[in-house]
């Protein structure tokens, strides 16, 4: 917790009866009629002693009145805490806690549901704030204040359930009120076995639909099972008896703009209720408004997990609160059973870890690069609530979004998932850009498929205002991804993206990565899920269009030329082509001359997936050229997907002007093309921007047994026109195969 001098509240009385007789301070007035008022030995309320209100005999309805005398001119709030428990007491009009400032009229403030209470079962009332019960009735903390307790009925304490009444009070504490608001960063893991002083049992009073029940629960709890060390727990103490609970923590805010709370859950069984969720109060609790509901009922139980941090101030300006110097988070359970039994007979929830700090995000520049390989996440990255109008989503605690240790190769790697079966969830990672002077920026990641289903949440969303509003620019298609291992995502074109969905590139861009599904990540393939993410990039594409001629390229050096790129498969493929297990890439094999060439297929057997890469050129006034090349086919079939495209404009769009000749398996064969020709086929013109696009589709993996496998390896590409540089030619007269 935050560690500042700390006001601990000042004790104005206390009385746990332990003296075995009523201090001074309490003034009796028993029925005359055999009524009982008098501190007794008894266990009820766990102690040696305590008061008791009832008759001595069974007979006529009496009415006693145990009246605590204080000065309270001093103070400014003041609360009332009692331990309580009932004999039977049936509930009458006349039952509860009435209040006076001038120690002549009384006014009652609380009443006793008995009816709703388990008879002999001790417990504590929330504290009662008493300056605010007062103030209701018009009424002020004086030198003559009494606090009175009343009770009414018409049996003594022996007999069975319908034949004995009565009250116990124990343990009465009047106290000032806890008026230490902590400072951020809070953290508290509770360890210290008690609460500290900036958190206190709250009193549900002012939610309409709350039961206050001394059998309601909320306490620090040494808890061996959750393995978690200390707990707050709020629940109840008994079976088939409602009670509402409430804790608050209370925090100085004034002056921050985004603060964050994180904590962690444990749903023991807990059904959903109206009552149930997060309460924030900006007025030091005289007012409180629910923010956030526990949707208990979906959240996977015996569990222990975390939601996404919650934004704080967003919340709170949802409804119209301001974050200040008396800011108080209400937690809230409402339920009827206690927290030992089966899943039908057992409720409660456990909180720790709690968490509330400043978030600052930075708006990342480019180029941007994210290995993950520190497990603390930059500020430009959120894990956040995938909240937005037009999708289903399921935010539980059993998400994670983390980083985690892959392998030697990969390193550390970002998880997204579930931490059980068969619990869906939905989980968001945000990355914030400042995009507002980019140009033509591109989006690249590796990602890990483990199983993951396709589902309409799936997939990446932009937002051009800081995260307000998003909108679904790429799909993740799970169920066509290889599984169970890392493949690369073609580079994606924001710009395009944004514009599609009237986005702008702004200062403060956001692309959320959004995974859902239902299963952890231990199992086979049919009970598991999530992804991993890693090597995420987003830059200026580094493309430059090479104009000398003749180009001649062998893949001799260890990396790929500028000349050559990644581009846009949405150009030339079908979406459902386009998935993380192709490759283009550079191999130290299969060469036909040197010891590099290219390969383009697939990382694992599956579904048919499309690879691509594209060279770029500056033709503007060339003609006669023609393009050679040698092609090793690894059992690649043909398909409308394969061969080469051309574009003349940048890569905006592309048209199909070569399809390849697989007739020679597992060796090289050479092809030489008249580009004026296939330029006329395909009504294009020479540019300035002029790209080919090399591009295989196959449905098994370059490295497969037999013949079960596909994919192409190129090398010695050349363009020259050959009548001006006939010596370039890779392929000789015996060689041209008149492709």
């Amino acid at each position: 917790s935050s560690s500042t001098a700390l006001a601990q509240p000042t004790t104005i009385f206390f009385d746990d009866f332990e003296e075995g007789a009523f201090k001074s301070a309490w003034s009796l007035q028993p029925a005359s009629d055999n009524g009982v008022i008098e501190v007794f030995p008894s266990t009820v309320l766990q102690d040696n002693y305590a008061a008791r209100l009832g008759k001595s005999t069974d007979g006529d309805f009496s009415l006693n009145r145990l009246d605590l005398h204080l000065d309270l001119s001093e103070y400014q709030e003041v609360e009332l805490r009692v331990s309580i428990a009932h004999n039977h007491d049936d509930p009458h009009v006349q039952d509860g806690i009435y209040l006076s400032d001038d120690g002549r009229n009384f006014v009652k403030v609380f009443g006793f549901s008995y009816d709703s209470w388990v008879a002999g079962i001790p417990g504590a009332l929330p504290p009662l704030n008493l300056r605010k019960l007062a103030a209701q009735h018009d009424m002020f903390l004086t030198s003559q204040f009494v606090v009175r307790f009343q009770q009414y009925d018409d049996h003594d304490f022996t007999g069975g359930a319908e034949f004995s009444d009565g009250l116990y009070l124990d343990n009465v504490t009047v106290q000032t009120v806890p008026s230490d608001y902590a400072s951020l960063p809070f953290a508290d893991d509770f360890e210290e076995g008690t609460l500290s002083p900036y958190w206190s049992v709250g009193n549900p009073e002012l939610d309409p639909e709350a039961v206050i029940n001394p059998s309601g629960l909320t306490d620090v709890f040494l808890s061996d099972d959750t393995l978690q060390q200390h707990v707050v727990r709020l629940g109840n103490t008994v079976d088939k008896n409602w009670a509402t609970n409430a804790l608050d923590l209370r925090l100085d805010l004034q002056d921050q703009e985004e603060v964050i709370l994180s904590f962690k859950v444990f749903n023991n069984h807990d059904e959903t209720h109206p009552q149930d969720g997060l309460f924030f109060s900006d007025d030091g609790g005289e007012h409180f408004t629910k923010v956030y509901d526990f949707n208990l009922d979906q959240w996977k139980a015996q569990q222990f997990g975390q939601l996404p941090p919650l934004s704080i101030s967003q919340l709170a300006s949802e409804q119209g609160l301001s974050l200040t110097n008396r800011f108080v988070i209400r937690f809230q359970q409402h339920d009827d059973d206690d927290f030992d039994g089966s899943r039908l007979t057992s409720d409660g929830y456990f909180i720790d870890d709690v968490r509330v700090e400043a978030r600052t995000t930075e708006y990342a520049t480019l180029p941007f690069t994210e290995d993950f390989e520190k497990a603390d996440l930059k500020s430009c990255w959120h894990w956040s609530i995938p909240h937005y109008e037009d999708m289903v989503t399921e935010i539980r605690p059993n998400g994670l979004v983390k980083t985690v240790f892959f392998d030697s190769l990969m390193g550390r790697v970002m998880m997204m998932g579930s931490s059980a079966d068969r619990s869906y969830v939905t989980n968001a990672l945000d990355l914030h850009l400042n995009l507002s002077q980019a140009q033509s920026p591109e989006l690249s990641f590796w990602v890990y498929d483990n199983y993951d289903e396709t589902d309409p949440q799936d997939g990446i969303y932009f937002s051009d205002n800081g995260g307000k509003d998003f909108k679904k620019v790429y799909h993740f298609n799970g169920d066509r991804w290889g599984d169970k291992a890392f493949g690369g995502c073609y580079a994606l074109d924001i710009k395009q993206l944004a514009a599609e969905q009237q986005l702008k590139l702004t200062e403060t861009f956001v692309i959320r990565f959004q995974q859902h599904d239902d299963d952890d990540f231990k199992g086979t393939r049919t009970v598991s899920d999530g992804i991993y993410l890693d090597n995420i990039q987003v830059a200026e594409p580094k493309v430059d269009y090479l104009s000398a001629l003749p180009l001649v390229e062998g893949f001799e050096s260890d990396s790929l030329a500028s000349s050559w790129h990644y581009g846009a498969l949405s150009t030339t493929a079908s979406p459902e082509v386009i998935l993380p297990d192709g490759e283009a890439r550079l191999i130290d094999s299969l060469s036909h001359t040197g010891s590099h060439a290219l390969l383009l297929g697939k990382l694992s057997d599956g579904y048919p997936t499309v690879s691509a890469l594209d060279l770029h050129l500056n033709l503007a006034y060339q003609k006669d050229l023609e393009l050679s090349f040698w092609l090793y086919s690894n059992y690649d079939e043909e398909d409308p997907e394969d061969g080469i495209w051309f574009s003349s404009d940048g890569g905006r769009s592309f048209k199909k002007a070569y399809s390849f000749d697989h007739s020679h398996h597992e060796a090289y064969a050479p092809f030489k093309l008249n580009m004026d020709s296939l330029l006329l086929e395909t009504q294009q013109n020479y540019s300035k921007h002029f790209v080919i696009r090399f591009q295989q589709l196959g449905d098994r993996r370059v490295g497969g047994e037999g013949t079960f496998r596909h994919g192409i390896v190129l090398d010695d590409i050349v363009l020259a026109n050959p009548l001006l540089a006939p010596e370039v030619s890779t392929i000789s007269e015996e060689e041209d195969l008149n492709r």
